[in-house]
Parts: structure tokens; sequence; C-alpha cells
């Protein structure tokens, strides 16, 4: 009786197997089709104006008057922005601080 009760018991070296289902392949892109690509984002961290030279900085790079940065070409440095040329459509971007005090006044001119 003893040697029935041992042969009940599972094997704990053998592991059941199990069928899983066929997994489906991915959808291919067909080489012909053009992948669709955000615009890319700038960021006016810093503009720097003297005699000398006018500067900024956009997206942690320091760029002049000429430059080109993620496909854009820059127009003009102003003291609180910068204006772009991408894709033939000029694009001013501002300095953050402007936004803020900009969000800011709206804010309190509504409240009233």
């Amino acid at each position: 009786m003893a040697n029935e009760s041992i042969k009940s018991l599972p094997d704990p070296t053998k592991r059941d197997v199990i069928v899983a289902e066929p997994v489906k392949p991915l959808k291919k892109i067909k080489k012909n089709q053009p992948e669709k690509q955000m615009p890319p984002q700038f960021i006016l961290q810093q503009t720097l104006i003297s005699e000398m030279r006018r500067t900024a900085v956009v997206n942690r790079e320091t760029i002049s008057v000429g430059d080109h940065i993620s496909g854009a070409k820059v127009l003009q440095i102003n003291s609180d922005n910068v204006v772009l040329l991408l894709k033939g459509i000029p694009r001013s971007i501002y300095l953050t601080s402007r936004r803020l005090s900009e969000n800011r006044k709206l804010t309190a001119e509504k409240s009233f």
C-alpha cells in the first residue's frame, strides 16, 4: 500500500508541459510608407547680446545667427526670444520666464 501512495505523488523533478498558442507576427511597415515624425521641440534657455555678438542657448546648445539646430535655421536672436526658420516657416521661441510672467498677468486679469 505504501508503494501505491508513492506512485501517485507527482515527481518534483519533472515539469508539466504547457502548450502555448502561437504568437501573431507584428505588422510590417511598408518600405515606401513614410514614418510620421513629431516636429522638433525648441526650448530657449538663455540669450546673450553684446556689441560683439548675439548668442542663445537652445536645447542646451549655444547658437548664433545663421546656425542650424534640429533642422531649423537661426534668423534672429533678441533679448527675450529667438526666431527660427523651420521648413520655410518662421517660428519664435521665448524665454521660459517671459511665458510664466505673461501667464501670471493673464491669470491676474481674469481673476478681477
